[in-house]
C-alpha cells in the first residue's frame, strides 16, 4: 500500500475547505499537511490513522493532525452514509493562537491532533450538528461557527487519542 500526498486546494481567500467527499470504493492511503476534521455517519466503517486501526458503529468524528497518515473513513461502507471534512491550512490562526488567551484551549488541541483525537458522546453529537448546520453558512459565518466546534472539542473530556505519544 504506497501513500500519497493529497493536495488540499482551498478558494482564495479562504484558510479551509469544507465539502462532502466519497471515495467508498476508493482505498486512499494518504497525508496532507492540512489538519482534518472528519465526521461521518455510516452503519460501520474503517478508522486507519496513522498507526492505529479500528472499526466505527454509527458514526465518527476525528481531528487529525498535519501529514498524519490516514484512510478515507468511507473506504468499504457498504450502506448509505453521509460524510463532512474540514481541512484546515497548516497555519490556520497560527499567531492568533499564541496572541489571544481565548484561543489557548483550542492552541492545546492543535498541538494535541498529531495523536489523531476520536471524540464520542454529545461532543460527538453537538460537533455533527454544527457540522451540518455550517454548510448553510456564507464562509465568515463558517469560520465563526468552526471556531465554535474547535471550542468544544477542546473542552472535552470525551475523546481518546489514537496514537501513542512517543
Amino acid at each position: 500500500m504506497k501513500i500519497k500526498k493529497e493536495i488540499v486546494i482551498t478558494n482564495p481567500g479562504q484558510s479551509f475547505k469544507l465539502f462532502k467527499p466519497s471515495l467508498r470504493n476508493n482505498f486512499f492511503w494518504h497525508y496532507h499537511p492540512e489538519y482534518e476534521l472528519v465526521f461521518v455517519e455510516a452503519s460501520n466503517g474503517i478508522r486507519h490513522v496513522g498507526q492505529h486501526i479500528s472499526s466505527y458503529m454509527e458514526s465518527d468524528l476525528d481531528f487529525i493532525g498535519k501529514n498524519i497518515p490516514h484512510l478515507n473513513f468511507d473506504y468499504g461502507v457498504k450502506n448509505k452514509y453521509k460524510q463532512i471534512v474540514v481541512q484546515l491550512k497548516e497555519i490556520f490562526l497560527s499567531e492568533a493562537f499564541s496572541a489571544i488567551p481565548e484561543f489557548a484551549a483550542i492552541e492545546r488541541l492543535f498541538e494535541r491532533a498529531y495523536l489523531g483525537l476520536a471524540f464520542s458522546g454529545k461532543t460527538k453529537a453537538i460537533v455533527a450538528e454544527k457540522l451540518n448546520y455550517m454548510q448553510t453558512l456564507n464562509h465568515f459565518k463558517q469560520l465563526l461557527c468552526l471556531l465554535e466546534v474547535f471550542q468544544i472539542l477542546a473542552t472535552s473530556k470525551e475523546f481518546v487519542e489514537l496514537n501513542e505519544q512517543d
